[in-house]
């Protein structure tokens, strides 16, 4: 394929680049990584058309090439900072233009006019830059279940950074290499090559990182309480299974808690939901701060509450259900000048040999929490397997 014929391909590739990563940001506005992205489609979208029209027409050298590589160096740029973006990071607009600027600028030094062997010797380099700190953001920010899908893109970045460190090897180590500005060598076909293969895969990388996302954010939303942001009761079964199986194969320990907020209705009744809402994140909050990172939390209706706690004995489990029990009791919660009491009474058991599903780790410490509640409330009890006792 000719040089004009791949400028062409590659006008192509960068223009339903920039319309399908428009057309995502209006189905989803939060994204707005989409309109960086977009944003880079238009500018690769503009230097290779800039391209196309000098194999027709001469045009002035601060067109092509100056504009065409600030174009290349701006789609380059908004595809780092889109991906920036993407991941919550600050987005350096302001030195991506800094470094357009720059690139211009260059085009003033007379070596640069002199040939187009000097222009790429200088620039490539730079655009090696920009292609590494990309990479280097997908690998270092993409958290684990999205590291799959940032995994295309991410090695298009490479490998579009490879060819371009080989391409300079090449312009080193060739003093017969002779490159004009529509010269169908294979060097320069290689190059116009590369771009149409980042822009036509770059693309669907780009959304599959957005769809992906939005697929995770759907599936939390299922499996996750919005109020406190604890799982929810769907997901308390599957967790649990898991959770319990691993334990009775590794014969490791497993601890479960049921709390419940005493009194949770008359403070609905009293004071009315708004702070019926902030007592239930108060007390999720405040578990929170007591509680390990690998411990799983669950809203399991209303204002009651289950805590799976793997690798907890029997010790830990009650002495922290106690912790939990007095910190809640001691912070209470402050809302509009007004301060509300509230105190919680806990179920706890532990998984023992004998049980066959965690289902019946669940009965005892509904029972023991029934037992907490019979007993006054703000009360921590505990169930054996054979008996009932409080811890007080």
């Amino acid at each position: 394929m000719d040089a004009y014929t791949l400028h062409i391909a590659t006008a192509f590739a960068s223009a339903m680049m920039t319309i399908s990563m428009l057309g995502l940001f209006i189905a989803s506005p939060r994204e707005y990584s989409l309109l960086d992205w977009s944003f880079a489609g238009m500018c690769f979208f503009s230097g290779n058309i800039l391209t196309v029209l000098v194999f027709h027409y001469p045009l002035p050298f601060w067109v092509v090439p100056v504009v065409v590589n600030v174009c290349y160096f701006a789609g380059h740029s908004a595809l780092l900072m889109g991906v920036r973006r993407y991941f919550g990071l600050k987005t350096y607009w302001s030195l991506a233009l800094a470094v357009v600027v720059f690139v211009a600028s260059l085009h003033l030094l007379p070596w640069l006019q002199e040939s187009v062997n000097n222009r790429q010797m200088l620039l490539l380099p730079m655009l090696m830059v920009l292609n590494l700190a990309t990479v280097s953001t997908l690998w270092r920010h993409a958290p684990g279940e999205l590291k799959l899908a940032c995994l295309p893109l991410m090695l298009l970045e490479l490998a579009f950074f490879l060819q371009l460190l080989l391409r300079t090897a090449i312009l080193h180590l060739d003093a017969d290499l002779n490159l004009t500005m529509t010269g169908s060598q294979f060097f320069q076909t290689s190059g116009t090559l590369a771009i149409f293969v980042l822009l036509s895969l770059g693309t669907m990388a780009c959304a599959l990182m957005v769809i992906r996302r939005q697929e995770l954010e759907l599936r939390e939303l299922t499996i996750k309480d919005p109020l406190t942001g604890w799982f929810n009761r769907r997901a308390l079964n599957d967790i649990a299974v898991r959770e319990f199986e691993r334990s009775a194969r590794t014969s490791s320990e497993l601890g479960l808690l049921v709390l419940d907020i005493d009194h949770f209705k008359k403070i609905n009744d009293t004071h009315g939901h708004v702070y019926g809402d902030a007592a239930l994140k108060h007390v999720t909050q405040t578990c929170e701060r007591l509680l390990r990172g690998y411990d799983y939390l669950f809203r399991f209706g209303g204002e009651e509450f289950v805590i799976l706690l793997p690798g907890s004995g029997h010790d830990c489990t009650r002495k922290l259900a106690s912790r939990l029990r007095q910190k809640i009791q001691g912070e209470p919660l402050t809302l509009s000048d007004t301060e509300v009491l509230l105190t919680v009474s806990i179920g706890v058991a532990q998984r023992r040999e004998r049980d066959q599903t965690w289902l019946q780790l669940m009965e005892r410490a509904d029972a023991a929490l029934y037992h907490a509640k019979q007993s006054g409330r703000d009360r921590v009890a505990f169930h054996n397997g054979m008996e009932l006792s409080q811890v007080f």
